[in-house]
């Protein structure tokens, strides 16, 4: 047999009967089918031709006789020329679809995630069959963000449209091996963003729409060889032809529709909508925009909304006759022939109209289904939606809409053919099958009856391990696209393209399970169910290693070597693994760094690294990357390695927090390093920077080893040459800590404060992080004086810097005039931390006085002075409850939800609820914070506990931050599952807005709050994998402060090693370890 191919003409519709393929009997029994399909012409296949009647017939013999021998028949004689797929591709969510004119194939395509240089990606998907058939890596991704019609099949479906790498247009073989376009056009002159374009019905050239040469309004090019030229349309002209500098006239389409060969119609998002010759590049006519505007298929007409739905001749730009004017439109969609129009009313628009589904034939209106009715949000962009697709034929719909997809025949009258739960949003409708896509997944359903054919939930991860990982390395990251994928949020599965399929580790998996996931692929192109085959899932890799059609690198890597069992994988641990120290982290950032080729920033961050690692006691790791030994190399940039070689002197004679005494031999290297420092200054690239940096640092370095005068030499010949310079603010702040170093505080903050220019954050934070906790109050107040006569004392920074120094002098009034001095932003949270801390020192009293009137009931703030009381003098706070209480009815006008929060907490941890439940029953929209209140300070081994948390349950909102928020506090009281219902149901709805990563980044953020670090994680993974591993933040802080290293390195092992990545994570997790600000 011949290896199946795909023909170059389009695939033969169904039912036609081409050869023997086609004419199958499926009521057959298995074995006589199976005969029938051993004695087909194989040597003739043609996979476009034959493939798909073939699967149709299989299909219903699969109804009606479940999987047979005529099954694996045609599996067997298919399967050495397919291969095994899933469709795990997309590293961020899906933002573009298109449904192929055929509607046989759908398109899916991402922009790029934080690894840049990985590309975007597009998927194809075989419909009928409800799979992925191909993966393309696509370069600067697909489209971007925010800019719709970024996919578009071309007319003849043979390719697939792209806009891609930032600006430019590309079409590209869906069916091809690699991501790279058959032809591709630049044309903006560099814009930021993607231009909007179409394909011209001829399949060849595209318009798009941008600026050209002297305003020319767009090009049209020709999509055909590597360097297409373009061809551009008529200049826009100027507002005033008499100025030069007015305005453009017209501008680039944002809109558009090439449908009619002789014309390109289009409106530019806002007021202007024009034609231009398709031949010539002229202006034909212009119109006035009234959107939504929507084209006919054919290019004949086009219909606007300019106070009520009228239909134009898209020749002239006038309207030809049809005025049905029904007003309200949002959306307005053409079926496939032109005939029908269906208008989309939303709720909450802005002309009052009742929402619907309005249908319309040849301008006259019809009917509306009674479809379900949707609700208005409080902003007109947060109401519901309807999603809406024609049936290829226009006699007949499927609309989502309120958690329902239905299908509507459309004939005579409406009438419901299907009606199932599926989340809302977008639609289509392909042969036979209704592809839906929405936030929280693409589905595949049949027609017929809406049954599941397929369910993918695209760059959405498995909180589980590969079976492929392998003491921390992942073996399926060698192939081009890693055959691990998902089988739901914790299991992760591995189909091999050769077609050997191994399980979850630690779980198990059915076939049916797997076979959803997966399926065998003939020429990129076609799906053919796994089910059918040999179905069989291997336990493991090793034994996956026997079966025949595992391939030969496999089996070396996993195979068992003669009568020795495979080594045991190590069970994952539930999340956070424990364990791990912090020179753990500290040999992580090292060989990130290590690997490092750029000469500037990778001295930058290995000079970084030094001074934690000394400062942490670890000299022998700061000696080897001082000395360039190791896996170090040498330094690139001797500027840099004298200024590491004086930092690592300083950081371990003035800020060492542990490890041992040094020795003589330490300390005689210390000596060494100050004398190589001061000949690296000497070389040539040396001085092309400024040296008081390097001066200022080998200076403090000679004077805490005893060599006073030369050491107040250099340090003064750095204060000398900090200015002028381009980077005077860096300078100023290296030899201000220099400085205070050697205790001379007042210098540094001279130093610091008065340059010729005004300090900046970037510079002063670090050096308040210096600065602060070596000063006096007097040095403090002084630093404030001449912060403030630069204007740049109102840095949070500063506050907390200054705040921590004062209250570990206990110098009590000095902290509280500390506070006043700040007068660009609030400072009130600081006063509540600082009366705490007074009380936590066993000063209650004084705490109960520094509190002051802000413990008065006149403002809602007195609740968080309360709370604050309430945890460290209990005594003391319960005589201020009563009042402020009572006072609860008038200070809730204010409108602050936190105060009844804060009230409710101190009644609790004051033990009296009863004034707890006084305020339940005074609140109305603040009912939930006072609940969440008592939960958050109750202990959850109370019985009435859960009686708070259930009635919090029972009247919770659909709100995501208080669902997520009561999710963490059902962890702090050990309710596992509810905690994690509440979870998902967080995380669906963080999926739905706009921004996922970031909102999801916030419910990681919460759970690691209360504690709940394993339901941060599971918000953190829900974050699509592309995005992921920059928004660790919350997890990373909450692992350091807990002291989980293995933890907090799984997580930076997840993000890109290179610049800005995992090991320059590690680098600031150090520093923040030393108490160090800024990077």
């Amino acid at each position: 047999m011949s290896a199946a191919r795909p023909s170059s003409s389009p695939a033969a519709p169904a039912g036609a009967v081409t050869t023997g393929f086609a004419g199958l009997d499926p009521q057959k029994a298995g074995p006589a089918l199976a005969a029938a399909i051993e004695a087909l012409p194989w040597d003739e296949f043609e996979a476009d031709r034959d493939l798909p009647p073939l699967r149709e017939a299989l299909y219903a013999h699969e109804a009606a006789h479940g999987i047979t021998a005529a099954h694996r028949a045609a599996t067997a004689r298919l399967r050495p020329h397919a291969a095994l797929g899933h469709a795990h591709g997309h590293d961020v969510e899906v933002e573009w679809t298109d449904l192929s004119p055929d509607g046989r194939f759908f398109a899916t395509g991402s922009w790029v995630g934080d690894d840049y240089d990985r590309g975007g990606v597009l998927q194809i998907w075989d419909v009928r069959a409800g799979r992925c058939v191909n993966l393309l890596r696509i370069r600067g991704g697909v489209g971007s963000p925010d800019y719709g019609g970024c996919i578009q099949w071309r007319p003849d479906g043979k390719r697939v449209g792209l806009a891609f790498d930032t600006n430019g247009v590309g079409s590209f073989d869906p069916f091809a091996q690699t991501g790279e376009p058959d032809s591709c056009a630049y044309v903006t002159d560099g814009w930021s963003r993607p231009p909007s374009w179409a394909w011209s019905p001829n399949s060849r050239d595209v318009y798009i729409a941008c600026w050209g040469p002297n305003l020319a309004l767009g090009a049209i090019v020709p999509l055909v060889g590597r360097r297409p030229q373009p061809r551009w349309c008529e200049s826009a002209g100027r507002a005033d032809p008499n100025d030069p500098n007015s305005e453009p006239r017209l501008r680039p389409l944002a809109d558009i529709d090439w449908s009619h060969p002789d014309r390109i119609v289009g409106y530019d998002g806002g007021s202007q909508l024009f034609a231009l010759d398709a031949k010539t590049g002229k202006i034909l006519w212009e119109q006035k925009a009234h959107p939504p505007v929507s084209f006919s298929p054919d290019g004949s007409e086009f219909a606007m909304h300019p106070a009520g739905i009228v239909y134009y001749d898209a020749s002239t730009g006038l309207p030809n006759g049809k005025l049905p004017m029904h007003v309200g439109a949002e959306s307005l969609i053409y079926s496939r022939d032109g005939s029908r129009l269906a208008a989309i009313v939303h709720p909450g628009n802005k002309w009052g109209a009742e929402p619907g589904i309005f249908i319309y034939d040849r301008g006259e209106y019809r009917y509306s289904p009674d479809v379900p009715a949707l609700k208005a949000g409080e902003d007109e962009d947060e109401g519901e939606r309807y999603g809406f697709s024609w049936r290829p034929d226009g006699r007949a719909a499927a609309i989502s809409a309120r958690g329902r997809l239905q299908i509507w025949e459309l004939g005579d009258k409406p009438a419901l053919l299907l009606d199932i739960e599926e989340p809302s949003g977008g639609v289509a409708y392909g042969d036979g099958v209704l592809v839906s896509h929405t936030s929280k997944g693409l589905a595949f359903l049949r027609e017929r009856d809406g049954a599941e054919i397929g369910r993918f939930h695209p760059a959405i991860e498995a909180s589980g391990e590969s079976p492929l990982m392998t003491d921390g390395d992942d073996y399926g990251s060698t192939w081009d696209w890693n055959p691990a994928f998902p089988l739901d949020g914790e299991r992760v599965a591995v189909a091999l393209p050769e077609g050997v399929v191994i399980g979850p580790p630690e779980a198990s998996a059915t076939e049916a399970e797997v076979d959803a996931k997966i399926a065998w692929v003939v020429g990129r192109k076609w799906a053919w169910p796994w089910r059918w085959g040999e179905a069989k899932v291997w336990p493991d890799p090793a034994s996956a290693a026997t079966d025949p059609a595992a391939p030969a690198a496999f089996k070396r890597k996993f195979a068992k070597k003669g009568k020795a069992a495979a080594p045991a994988r190590a069970t994952k641990a539930k999340w956070p693994p424990p364990g791990g120290s912090i020179d753990d982290l500290a040999a992580f950032a090292e060989q990130g760094l290590q690997v490092l080729d750029d000469a500037h920033h990778g001295n930058n961050y290995r000079r970084k690294l030094v001074e934690p690692l000394m400062v942490l006691g670890l000299f022998d790791r700061a000696a080897e990357a001082i000395e360039g030994r190791g896996n170090w190399k040498a330094w690139k940039n001797p500027w840099q390695a004298a200024r590491a070689h004086a930092e690592a002197v300083v950081a371990a004679l003035a800020w060492r927090q542990a490890g041992p005494p040094l020795t003589d031999v330490q300390t005689g290297t210390l000596r060494r390093w100050l004398r190589e420092a001061e000949k690296l200054l000497t070389k040539k690239e040396a001085k092309e920077r400024s040296p008081a940096p390097p001066k200022a640092m080998i200076g403090a370095g000679w004077v805490l080893l005893g060599e006073q005068a030369h050491g107040e030499e250099l340090l003064k010949a750095a204060i000398a040459s900090a200015d002028p310079e381009t980077n005077a603010g860096e300078n100023r702040r290296v030899v201000a800590e220099a400085l205070a170093a050697v205790g001379r505080i007042r210098d540094a903050i001279d130093v610091l404060a008065d340059g010729e220019k005004e300090p900046s954050w970037t510079e002063t934070r670090p050096a308040f992080s210096v600065i602060c906790p070596r000063a006096s109050a007097a040095e403090l107040k002084y630093l404030m004086t001449k912060m403030k006569a630069r204007g740049a004392h109102n840095d949070d920074v500063l506050v907390e810097r200054g705040m921590q120094r004062l209250v570990a002098l206990k110098e009590w009034d000095a902290a509280r005039a500390w506070l006043d001095e700040f007068d660009g932003f609030s400072t009130w949270s600081a006063h509540v931390k600082l009366v705490e801390a007074i009380a936590a020192a066993g000063e209650p009293a004084r705490a109960e006085a520094m509190a002051g009137d802000e413990l008065a009931p006149k403002h809602t703030g007195c609740a968080a002075f309360l709370l604050a009381l309430a945890r460290a003098a209990p005594v003391l706070a319960k005589g201020h409850l009563e009042k402020i209480a009572k006072a609860a009815p008038k200070l809730r006008k204010e409108g602050r939800g936190e105060f009844f929060r804060n009230l409710a907490g101190a009644a609790a941890l004051l033990g009296k609820l009863e004034v707890a439940e006084k305020l339940e029953k005074q609140a109305e929209w603040e009912r939930f914070e006072v609940r969440v209140g008592v939960l958050a300070a109750l202990d959850p081994a109370r019985r009435e506990w859960k009686e708070w948390f259930t009635r919090a349950r029972e009247e919770l909102s659909k709100d995501r931050k208080s669902i997520q928020l009561l999710a963490a506090l059902a962890s702090r009281g050990g309710l596992t599952e509810v905690s994690a219902t509440l979870l998902d149901r967080a995380i669906e709805l963080a999926r739905d807005e706009s921004y996922p990563d970031i909102t999801l980044q916030e419910v990681s953020g919460v759970m690691a709050e209360h504690g709940d670090l394993a339901g941060a994680h599971r918000a953190y993974m829900a974050i699509s994998k592309g995005k992921r591993s920059y928004r660790s933040q919350p997890l990373l802080e909450a692992c350091q402060a807990r002291g989980l290293w293995t933890a907090a390195l799984e997580l930076l092992r997840a993000m890109p090693q290179d610049l800005g990545g995992g090991p320059q994570r590690g680098v600031e997790m150090l520093q923040k370890a030393i108490g160090r600000e800024g990077f």
